[in-house]
């Protein structure tokens, strides 16, 4: 018995030692874990803010009023015989726009061309008798009276020469008003007749607007007068074309300050060769500044934390928070105007496990 006892307390030793170990290890292993838990390093693309010529603008809104209207009269009366355009046709100046019933000025033009002719003819031959007259006179053959007579005589033709030469002139003009065109570039806004109504003299027949380039009018705080010059470019967009911008020059700055509103009108053209834009759209505006060197990121990484402004920049393998000041942001990109330096690495991908004192391995650069 005392044998059995003391073997079994020899395997009860060994055993205890066995567990002993086992659980130490099982305690080393589960360490390890942790700590390398704890010093997980994760990967992240870095870039470097960069000096670009940065656009700054003024937003503002405006409206848009033609450079010119015109109504478009009668010159003389007849019927309306045709019509060339209606309304929303786009014109050029010297297009037809209707004609009027002609034949009554063709009738006194080729009247008054007949008796033109048989004056010239009258004047001709009075001509040749004052000659025949005058060198008659000159040798003593005929008196005063009769050389005076015949000098006289073609005086008179040759007065009403010249009253039939301008009365074709008239009939001529007349003709020719018959076919009314159009005395600007624009688009027909407006028709007041139709086909076979007789017109007097006057008669308002159409109106035309010239709507390339279009009269923008807009206003900035006066606090912004020192940054507006004329001479300085405009970018338009409507609501009728949102995915399309309008470009067009300030013409204008008014001297005075809206003592209400404390705002100075400002006018620029826009060009609308395709007259897409109307006259009394409501656009927003974009009055472009000069442009300006600063750094730029991407706008991807420049985030925005608790009300502040921010970049991850990696320092020592580490996340480390800079707040920024932020300016302009356009096509994907951000103005940055202070916080870093173009030496800083920013971090821009990976953020949604990072954070501060994050450790991290640099994987991509780009600049």
């Amino acid at each position: 018995m005392k044998i059995i006892t003391r073997y079994t307390l020899v395997c009860l030793v060994i055993m205890t030692a066995a567990i002993a170990t086992g659980g130490c290890k099982n305690k080393n292993s589960q360490a390890s874990g942790t700590a390398q838990k704890d010093v997980r390093v994760f990967p992240v693309e870095v870039t470097r803010a960069l000096y670009e010529d940065v656009q700054h603008t003024l937003e503002a809104v405006g409206s848009f009023y033609p450079e010119d209207e015109v109504k478009v009269a009668a010159e003389v009366e007849g019927i309306i015989q045709k019509l060339h355009v209606d309304e929303g046709a786009v014109v050029k100046k010297g297009d037809p726009l209707l004609d009027i019933d002609d034949e009554k000025f063709r009738l006194e033009v080729e009247e008054s061309e007949a008796m033109l002719t048989e004056a010239l003819r009258k004047l001709e031959n009075s001509r040749a008798t004052l000659n025949r007259m005058t060198k008659l006179y000159k040798e003593g053959v005929i008196g005063q009276q009769n050389y005076d007579d015949a000098k006289t005589q073609t005086l008179l033709i040759e007065a009403n020469v010249e009253n039939i030469k301008a009365r074709l002139n008239r009939y001529k003009k007349s003709l020719k008003d018959t076919r009314v065109m159009a005395p600007i570039d624009g688009v027909v806004s407006a028709r007041m007749i139709s086909v076979g109504e007789y017109v007097k003299a006057g008669t308002e027949l159409f109106k035309i607007v010239d709507s390339n380039p279009l009269k923008l009018v807009f206003t900035l705080p006066e606090t912004n007068a020192g940054e507006i010059k004329i001479g300085q470019g405009v970018q338009v967009q409507s609501r009728a074309f949102p995915d399309k911008s309008f470009n067009g020059t300030i013409y204008f700055i008014n001297p005075k300050v809206d003592l209400q509103t404390r705002t100075i009108e400002i006018k620029a053209w826009v060009d609308n060769p395709e007259y897409l834009l109307k006259p009394g759209f409501y656009v927003n505006v974009k009055a472009l500044l000069e442009k300006r060197t600063s750094l730029v990121l991407p706008e991807s990484s420049v985030l925005v934390r608790e009300g502040k402004t921010m970049v991850m920049s990696v320092v020592n393998d580490m996340i480390q928070y800079k707040q920024v000041s932020a300016g302009v942001r356009f096509d994907g990109k951000v103005e940055i105007l202070e916080g870093i330096t173009p030496e800083d690495m920013v971090v821009l991908s990976g953020r949604s496990e990072i954070s501060e004192g994050t450790r991290v391995e640099v994987i991509s650069r780009t600049s």
